[in-house]
């Protein structure tokens, strides 16, 4: 993984308007490691995660909200993030995976689907619609020498499932921690990183 650096992002033009918000992400993943050291703040789950963003979007000005009541096709329901821009809002819908290796990366792009179909129900005239895929990897400490090449593999997977937008946190310092994730303990697993791919969804 000599050519990817510990965190950055890869922004298209489609989603300029999302670089400072991503950048503040990076810069708040930093900060909340720097004070809690033995746990991360992306070790949480999908609440967390967007919550996360939210106040990323916040602290440079970008109003925003998460769990927003909605009108969906099928009825009412809920959004998981709404980023109000001076042009119009983005609706943003987010799945949350885990993956242990390579193998599991399928789970990524099931989670995009999922994630693309949720955001498309949502009824709207003129605002933009975005997919979203948090992936926390969980590779098992057996296999702890091969991280670099592991996390190098998951990227490929990233770029593709989001071409105009991921962003990736992987603090090398991070590489021997282990914790938990929701109420199940993952004693044999590290804990690297966390990496986000976003993607545009029509219609």
């Amino acid at each position: 993984m000599a050519a990817m650096t510990e965190s950055g992002l890869h922004i298209g033009k489609s989603f300029a308007r999302w670089a400072p918000i991503l950048r503040e992400w990076l810069v708040m993943m930093e900060w909340y490691l720097d004070r809690h050291p033995s746990e991360p703040a992306y070790w949480h789950e999908e609440w967390t995660q967007v919550g996360l963003l939210a106040s990323a979007a916040w602290r440079v000005g970008v109003p925003s909200l998460t769990e927003v009541v909605v009108k969906r096709k099928a009825g009412r329901g809920r959004a998981d993030f709404r980023a109000s821009f001076p042009e119009c809002c983005d609706w943003l819908e987010a799945k949350v995976v885990w993956p242990e290796s390579q193998s599991d990366m399928p789970k990524v792009e099931n989670a995009m689907r999922e994630a693309t179909t949720a955001v498309t129900e949502l009824e709207s005239s003129r605002d933009r619609r975005i997919a979203a895929v948090f992936v926390g990897p969980m590779i098992r400490t057996a296999l702890a020498p091969q991280a670099d090449e592991i996390l190098e593999n998951m990227m490929d997977t990233m770029r593709r499932v989001g071409p105009d937008c991921h962003v990736w946190y992987l603090p090398r310092r991070a590489r021997t921690f282990r914790g938990a994730s929701g109420k199940t303990s993952y004693p044999d697993h590290i804990r690297p990183g966390m990496l986000i791919a976003m993607r545009q969804v029509d219609g």
